[in-house]
């Protein structure tokens, strides 16, 4: 089974710097990461963007069509995965995550944020780090 933890992570206000981090785990076992941002955005763009990013990667490392699993603390992720919402501004990450979720057919799973579950905690800090690399450049 391939474990996906997905984070984003922006300032509150519109339109500042934002990150997005994401790990693919089989047994434990870390098999890839990414991270990533954008100068101005939103953290619902981020949080879409790290499930889209680590559900691609979980689809180049599956085998045999192993089950996939996708750990997010971003309730906005889960609804619009299993298409229970589709905010407004979002058409994109939406359609993005949509097809992702009807070709690897995931499971999805929220968990608690900051609540000391390591590897939900060591995305949250890679996007973290993602987003202070964006805030670096756009004072610049």
């Amino acid at each position: 089974m391939l474990t996906v933890y997905s984070d984003g992570s922006a300032h509150g206000h519109p339109n500042l710097p934002g990150g997005w981090a994401f790990v693919v785990l089989r047994n434990q076992l870390e098999l890839d990461s990414g991270s990533g941002g954008a100068k101005k955005t939103t953290n619902n763009h981020m949080e879409l963007r790290a499930a889209i990013a680590g559900l691609t990667a979980a689809g180049r490392l599956r085998v045999d069509g192993e089950p996939i699993v996708l750990k997010t603390d971003s309730r906005l992720t889960i609804d619009v995965a299993l298409g229970r919402d589709e905010p407004v501004r979002l058409d994109a990450e939406i359609a993005e995550l949509r097809a992702l979720m009807l070709q690897l057919t995931p499971d999805v799973q929220w968990v608690r944020a900051h609540a000391g579950q390591a590897w939900n905690e060591h995305v949250d800090a890679l996007a973290r780090a993602a987003r202070q690399r964006f805030t670096k450049a756009r004072k610049r």
